[in-house]
C-alpha cells in the first residue's frame, strides 16, 4: 500500500530524508492503523530505522547491505551448529555486528 509519494531533489532521496514523515506518520495514528511490519530495502537497513521501529515495537524487515562485515559474519553463522527453532519450521542463530 502507498500512502503517499514525495518527490525530493536529487540529493534527497535517501531515507534519512524520509524518517521524519515516516515516524510522524506513525507516531500521529492509533497502533491499530499501523502497519504490522516495516518493510524496506538496502537503504532503508540502518541502525537508525531499526532503533526507532524497536523503540516502538514495530517488526520490521530490512535488507542488510552486504559488505565485507556482514559477508565475513553471514559465513560464520552458516557453519554454526548451535540453530534454534525460530517458529514456522524455520531455524535462526543470533549474531552481533557492530559498525
Amino acid at each position: 500500500m502507498v500512502f503517499e509519494v514525495e518527490v525530493q531533489v536529487g540529493n534527497q532521496t535517501a531515507p534519512e530524508f524520509a524518517h521524519a514523515g515516516l515516524l510522524g506518520w506513525l507516531d500521529a495514528r492509533p497502533r491499530e492503523q499501523w502497519p504490522t511490519l516495516l518493510r524496506g530495502d538496502v537503504a532503508w537497513g540502518t541502525e537508525k530505522t531499526m532503533a526507532e521501529a524497536e523503540k516502538r515495537d514495530l517488526p520490521y524487515l530490512l535488507k542488510l547491505r552486504q559488505s565485507d562485515g556482514v559477508k565475513e559474519l553471514m559465513r560464520r553463522s552458516v557453519g554454526r551448529t548451535a540453530w534454534a527453532p525460530a517458529g514456522g519450521g524455520w531455524q535462526g542463530v543470533e549474531e552481533v555486528l557492530q559498525w
